[in-house]
């Protein structure tokens, strides 16, 4: 059985049965009626990728006279290794589902209700543009807002994307802030390199091969279960890695798989991870475990910022909730101690211990190896330059100031956990520094979901579990040769990532973002704040939302108290839902659906380590299109200077050279134009169209020797030297550096990881020549943070001018 497809082979498969193709997606009764869609006796095999769940494991779908009849894993999936887990495996009951939307649909009954009318797509476009042109001429733009649903929808931030085109209004996901956000939005701000979660990071360094050495040694699962969220995928490595001699420890209330294998086991109550974090830092502090872990033992003193001093001055604010926990303040700036450093020169300071004196931080290299001696702990008297005095705190002390109610006898008490299990979890943990902690999406869940993060982060960070080889906080993969490059195909919302030429939303508009100033935390994805959206519906305060387009499932399940929106639907005077099937929020709520596509039936461009997966149209069925073509259709019909539906904005929004930004594509008017650009972000220039990818794909970008044999652990020691020097081993110790361009011949010193909670907005980052250096929560005028709303930065050319002003400018 062929494994790859001719032409002939893809024109079949792709077909859309009476529907879509490369007509684009015009109305039904214009196409012309056609023969069926395959050659009797046709079997053939696609290699596509799964998107069941976020883990997009390679698939093998047979096809057999135009219907999938078989699933099964790709063994060229360096992660899945050709396992295929039940809910993928199901991928064939979703797409032939009899439930499933197969036309556009506008409502001609009552809500509730099921009474619908199918309609073309132009009609449905056209019905909700005409809508959004009122809203617009009437009450004005912020009155839009889109919603999504979670990692089941790949092209995740198409609600922002439209949003941020039109130029105002609202976005929010139900599962934002209380999946994966506090964690991908924090941990990096504190670790310096991403977050932990091996369901959404990948955590890439735990698939390593054993034959490549350096494997994890020590791996803490918080909160998640790899061999339950995902068996064919994390449960596999996490299997492999016991069997490698990994010891493991899980935190997890439930005797979950992954804890019936582990040697140790902590059956943690719900919501007490903070205190049992604590209680792990109080033991690691007062046993000084944080200078035994072997061959990093000075690793808090060099790399990271512990021994920085405090500023407790009451003008050095926090926000509300911090404050409410901590009035240890932010670091101290050496501007406010030193004449001779101002915005351009900006760091920190700390106590010598053998100078006997404050001293501001600097590089350490050759000649000055060994003159760094830094105070770890207590108080130092600090005489700033205007005279005064204030007395401050390392970092490290307030950690142990903040921790020191949480012995190990109080923290069993509090976790119902036994005293000597959580020394066993806490004196494994500390054996190696090749491993580390990997948080789940269980304290995502809590009240203090950001404070979980910050102190997985912490942990790691003052054990030195971080990347050294087997360190889930880890840059893994070295280049390929063969010109190749890893792939993704995710569309981002304009300001996400760098500028757009065309200004498509001002500041004004984005402040307008109900609960964005307030909860800037969500910022991190451009999403609004649910219980505040809810308010404005129902109060029509501070202005009044008039048009919701969703898409995702069921509202109805989804948001908590969900039937507190019941009295929500009539404020609104259009309500889209676009999903693949009815469910009660069609039913209680929409006016117009859209047919959205089983992932069979929609492309995508995947990197799995080292391999380029594609997702490919294996078939089409009715009407159904991938979601992009939703959004994609609604601007087109606002896109025309000649009709009364006309929006400049939307108009801009199709047209690629307005736009001006290759990291935001225009929409596209056919489905197959966007196959064809999906192609193109595989990772092989010689690839332009989606026929040439159904046979191109998958395919290694970098051999395994090549990928895993590149990769630069303890890469916090290494800088780029601007004229190509490596200084790698010559510069150990931060030093705050001065703003630098892409051009400065300037080398950039590594950063250290913040590990203190006072001062968690600190970063330690690989050293970049950015012109803006995101290191501090305190902010100056030429140098201010990007991590105050959004999460850390790649490149932007239009940083925030005032320390209380949103930006339309994002990063990823």
């Amino acid at each position: 059985m062929s494994t790859t497809m001719t032409r002939r082979s893809f024109m079949k498969t792709a077909a859309v049965t009476g529907a879509v193709g490369a007509l684009g997606l015009g109305a039904a009764h214009n196409m012309a009626p056609s023969d069926k869609a395959w050659a009797d006796n046709d079997v053939h095999e696609v290699r596509t990728s799964c998107r069941a769940c976020i883990a997009n494991c390679g698939v093998i779908a047979t096809v057999s006279n135009g219907r999938v009849i078989k699933l099964r894993g790709d063994s060229i999936d360096p992660m899945s290794k050709g396992r295929m887990c039940p809910k993928g495996l199901s991928g064939i009951q979703a797409l032939y589902h009899p439930n499933r939307n197969k036309y556009p649909m506008k409502r001609v009954g009552a809500k509730p209700g099921n009474q619908w009318e199918r309609i073309s797509w132009d009609e449905a476009a056209k019905t909700v543009a005409q809508h959004m042109i009122d809203m617009r001429d009437k009450t004005g733009k912020h009155g839009l807002l889109c919603t999504t649903g979670g990692g089941g929808n790949p092209q995740f931030f198409s609600p922002p994307r439209f949003r941020n085109f039109w130029g105002a209004g609202n976005v929010f996901e139900p599962g934002c802030a209380q999946c994966y956000l506090p964690r991908n939005f924090t941990m990096p701000l504190v670790n310096g390199i991403g977050d932990t979660s091996i369901a959404d990071s990948g955590c890439s360094e735990l698939y390593k091969p054993a034959k490549y050495g350096g494997l994890t040694e020590v791996y803490v699962i918080w909160g998640t279960g790899p061999a339950w969220h995902s068996p064919s995928t994390s449960g596999r490595c996490v299997a492999e890695l016991r069997e490698n001699g990994c010891k493991t420890v899980v935190v997890d209330p439930r005797f979950t798989a992954d804890a019936s294998k582990a040697d140790v086991w902590l059956p943690i109550k719900p919501g007490t991870d903070m205190a049992m974090m604590l209680g792990w830092m109080h033991y690691i502090i007062e046993n000084k475990l944080y200078e035994k872990i072997p061959g990093y033992e000075t690793f808090c003193e060099q790399w990271t910022n512990l021994p920085f001093l405090v500023d407790p001055r009451d003008n050095v604010s926090l926000p509300p909730v911090a404050e409410d926990i901590t009035k240890d303040g932010q670091l101290l700036r050496a501007s406010a101690v030193f004449d001779d450093v101002d915005a351009t020169n900006e760091g920190y300071v700390y106590f010598d211990t053998e100078k006997g004196e404050v001293t501001k931080a600097f590089a350490l290299g050759p000649d000055n190896d060994g003159t760094y001696h830094p105070q770890m702990f207590g108080t130092v008297d600090v005489k700033l330059k205007d005279g005064s005095t204030i007395t401050c705190k390392t970092a490290f002390e307030a950690y142990k100031d903040r921790c020191a109610d949480f012995d190990l006898d109080t923290v069993a008490e509090i976790t119902g956990c036994k005293k000597e299990k959580i020394i066993e979890a806490i004196e494994l943990y500390c054996s190696s520094a090749h491993g580390g902690i990997s948080l789940g999406v269980a304290t995502d869940m809590y009240p203090g979901s950001a404070q979980a993060a910050i102190g997985a982060a912490a942990l790691d960070c003052m054990t030195a579990h971080l990347w050294h080889s087997g360190c889930p906080a880890n840059k893994v993969g070295g280049q390929g040769s063969k010109g190749l490059t890893s792939c993704e195909s995710t569309i981002f919302p304009s300001g996400f990532i760098g500028d757009t030429k065309y200004e498509f939303q001002t500041n004004d508009a984005i402040l307008e973002r109900l609960g964005y100033c307030e909860h800037k935390g969500l910022g991190g994805w451009m999403h609004s704040h649910i219980p505040t959206v809810l308010s404005a519906v129902l109060t029509g305060e501070p202005y009044q939302p008039k048009v919701w387009i969703e898409r995702s499932g069921n509202k109805m399940a989804a948001l908590g108290n969900s039937s507190s929106w019941v009295d929500a639907f009539p404020k609104f005077d259009l309500i889209v839902h676009g999903y693949m099937y009815p469910t009660s929020f069609t039913t209680e709520a929409a006016d117009i659906v859209f047919p959205v596509c089983e992932w069979l039936e929609n492309a995508f461009a995947q990197n799995r380590l080292n391999v380029n997966l594609m997702r490919k149209p294996v078939t089409n069925l009715f009407e159904a299109a991938d979601e992009i073509m939703m959004w994609g259709k609604i601007a087109e019909a606002m896109s025309d200077p000649s009709s009364e539906l006309y929006d400049a904005n939307m108009e801009a929004c199709m047209d690629d050279e307005k736009i001006g930004s290759p990291m935001v594509p225009a929409y596209w008017k056919t489905i197959n134009e966007y196959w064809d650009w999906v192609a193109q972000q595989g990772g092989d220039k010689s690839v332009t169209t989606m026929e040439q990818a159904m046979e191109a794909f998958p395919m290694k970008w970098a051999e395994d020797d090549e990928y895993w044999g590149g990769t630069t652990y303890d890469g916090y020691c290494q800088v780029n030297a601007g004229a190509g020097v490596d200084l790698a081993r010559s510069i150990r110790v931060w030093k705050a550096p001065a703003p630098m361009t892409a051009r400065s011949p300037t080398p950039a010193s590594p950063r250290r990881p913040a590990t203190s909670r006072t001062i968690r907005r600190s970063a330690v980052r690989t050293p970049t020549p950015c012109s803006t250096w995101a290191v501090t929560a305190t902010r100056s005028s030429t140098c201010p943070p990007r991590w105050w709303t959004t999460t850390p930065c790649r490149t932007t050319s239009r940083p925030r001018t005032s320390p209380n002003t949103a930006t339309s400018t994002r990063c990823a």
